[in-house]
């Protein structure tokens, strides 16, 4: 795989000397967890259900357009999310490095020439790093967090589908926003948490997001 996005990003760049449809931009934006409780540790005591917050992402990308249609997009954006269980005691803190490889069709619109819409599907690689750790209320209501163990390291390949609709800015450069939809192409993985060996955890990335894209070459 990284073989592969090496190539892909040496043809995108020796592309940009002869065409003028090489893009590079940056992407910040928010996912949520289809349902929020995917996420399941079992223990000596039994399965504590995880309820999942707002995800937050940004990121680099890369986009090459090989007509006025179609095209191909890499990028990779570090990402964060943290679980925590219903009683508020046991969290989670994912940090995620998601590289997405997205073929794009690309239909400009019949009344403005500025605005284009992106139809875009692929699959990506989440490189998950989770962390495990319990905490409790202190004084006047500030979190004291124990523990902060480290949890897992495991890569999940997902398959990716995102709508974008984007405006050519007069000066130069373009705006994109984006409704996607990310899904673990072999469902539930699990993974054992290291420093405790009788406790594991279950989950599935699942989960919707809406970004804002700006590229700076058009």
């Amino acid at each position: 795989m990284r073989y592969l996005l090496l190539f892909l990003l040496l043809f995108l760049t020796r592309a940009t000397f002869s065409q003028n449809n090489f893009n590079i931009g940056g992407c910040y934006g928010f996912g949520l967890t289809v349902p929020s409780s995917n996420t399941i540790i079992t223990t000596s005591f039994g399965k504590l259900p995880m309820k999942g917050s707002l995800q937050q992402h940004l990121g680099a990308i890369a986009q090459y357009i090989i007509n006025t249609k179609f095209g191909i997009e890499v990028g990779i954006i570090p990402s964060s999310q943290t679980y925590v269980e219903k009683l508020n005691d046991t969290f989670l803190r994912n940090i995620n490095l998601y590289t997405p490889i997205k073929l794009v069709y690309r239909i400009h619109s019949n009344r403005n020439p500025l605005i284009h819409y992106n139809f875009l599907a692929g699959a990506s690689l989440h490189w998950t790093n989770t962390f495990y750790g319990t905490h409790n209320s202190g004084g006047n209501g500030e979190e004291v967090y124990v523990g902060m163990d480290p949890g897992y390291t495991i890569m999940v390949p997902c398959i990716d589908a995102e709508v974008r609709i984007g405006k050519q800015l007069i000066r130069g450069g373009r705006l994109e926003f984006g409704l996607g939809y990310q899904i673990s192409i072999k469902g539930r993985y699990q993974a054992a948490i290291r420093s405790q060996t009788s406790s594991s955890i279950s989950s599935t990335i699942n989960q919707l997001t809406l970004t804002m894209y700006c590229f700076v070459f058009k």
